[in-house]
């Protein structure tokens, strides 16, 4: 496969999803542009402890520039590649009820001391960090298991997309079992009811009037699109780019994420240009589950009856 360029790979980064919560747009950008990461806070930060994070990133943005992201921020083993357009506008995000709640979501549920361990990594995408929160669960019988849970499924989501990033570039081969890891541990996160009964709690603690327990019907449906969207974007780049094993890989973790496929293929069929790869990829699949020609499955790929095959593969 031909190694992507440092440009493209920059645009591919910055891409948006199909997918809106509570009104704001999300995309490729969502864990690098993360107000929590680039300040290095636990989600659970206090609205007093955030503010005052916010006032020294600011102060050191503004006396020393892109080095006090390093200094400051969290690192992602693809960060370098992603593109901050707005620090500060990232950071001030955690001051909006609406926007700190995505943020919350897509970053960590943990006590404070495991973050700022964490900010001491080279990168999250390296098994050690991982290590760091397992021996501090260990120590800590307190923590929520389902919230450990979310931060696993974090950790392991950023070091499949890590790991992607590596393989475009050429620098490795493509580790399956991040993906196959992240989506064991989202899929325990979105079937346990404790997990949504913390996102009612926090709607209650931010006590704005433009979240409301209501809400939690959004999210439920449109917080595993997101996390899908990561492996429909990289599809997409692969099926532009004549990679159809690449393709079908992506396609494979959608398929077998657990997640419900209305969520999974809703963003495909969003973005325009992409059905017939779609398509081909669905028959293709189906075809293979089945051990059946290909040109059969594509035959009834326009009745019903391929709707009711494909959810029982």
């Amino acid at each position: 496969m031909t190694s992507i360029s440092e440009t493209r790979l920059r645009r591919l980064l910055s891409q948006p999803f199909n997918i809106e919560l509570f009104r704001n747009k999300v995309g490729m950008g969502l864990y690098i542009e993360n107000g929590f990461r680039i300040t290095s806070l636990s989600s659970n930060a206090s609205r007093r402890d955030t503010e005052n994070s916010i006032s020294r990133f600011n102060n050191a943005l503004r006396l020393r520039g892109d080095k006090a992201i390093a200094k400051s921020a969290c690192r992602l083993g693809y960060c370098d590649y992603g593109h901050l357009v707005d620090p500060k506008a990232n950071a001030k995000e955690l001051t909006h009820p609406a926007r700190r709640l995505v943020n919350e979501i897509f970053w960590l549920y943990l006590p404070q001391e495991i973050v700022t361990s964490l900010q001491t990594e080279e990168s999250l995408a390296n098994p050690a960090a991982r290590d760091i929160i397992k021996n501090a669960v260990q120590s800590n019988g307190d923590i929520s298991k389902v919230l450990v849970n979310h931060a696993m499924a974090i950790m392991y989501h950023t070091a499949a997309i890590s790991n992607e990033v590596d393989f475009l570039l050429g620098r490795a081969k493509p580790d399956d079992r991040l993906w196959q890891q992240a989506y064991q541990f989202w899929k325990l996160v979105f079937s346990d009811d404790a997990f949504w009964g913390h996102i009612e709690h926090r709607i209650a603690t931010l006590d704005d009037f433009r979240l409301k327990s209501k809400d939690i019907a959004e999210l439920k449906d449109k917080i595993p699109r997101i996390v899908l969207s990561f492996n429909s974007v990289f599809g997409k780049y692969y099926a532009k780019s004549g990679e159809k094993n690449q393709l079908k890989r992506h396609l494979g973790f959608i398929n077998q994420s657990g997640f419900e496929k209305k969520n999974a293929w809703m963003c495909w069929r969003a973005s325009p240009g992409t059905a017939w790869e779609m398509n081909c990829a669905r028959c293709s699949h189906v075809s293979e589950k089945l051990s059946i020609p290909i040109r059969a499955t594509m035959a009834v790929y326009r009745s019903a009856r391929f709707e009711k095959i494909w959810t029982a593969c």
